[in-house]
C-alpha cells in the first residue's frame, strides 16, 4: 500500500538489498519509504523508476559523506 492504494514495484535482487539496507539504517518501514518516495517524485516517473533513483540518491549522498544520508526532498525523522 502507499497512501491509499495498493500497487506493486519490480526491483533487480541489488535494488532490494540496498533498500533493505537503507530500511535498516533509517529505521523506517518499506511502506513509510516507499510512500515519502512516491509523494517526493517528479516527472511522473513511474514507482519502481522513482526507487531506484532514491536508492542510487541515497548511496551516492552516503559515499560522498553528506548530511543527512537521505537525500534532498526525501527528509523524514526515524520511528525511533
Amino acid at each position: 500500500m502507499v497512501g491509499r492504494r495498493r500497487t506493486s514495484i519490480r526491483l533487480e535482487t541489488t535494488f532490494w538489498l540496498g533498500l533493505e539496507e537503507i530500511l535498516e539504517r533509517e529505521d523506517i518501514t518499506l511502506r513509510a519509504l516507499v510512500t515519502r518516495i512516491d509523494a517526493a517524485q517528479r516527472g511522473g516517473n513511474n514507482l519502481s523508476s522513482a526507487v531506484r533513483v532514491f536508492i542510487l540518491s541515497y548511496f551516492f549522498e552516503l559515499t560522498h559523506r553528506r548530511a543527512p544520508h537521505v537525500p534532498p526532498g526525501y527528509e523524514w525523522t526515524a520511528r525511533r
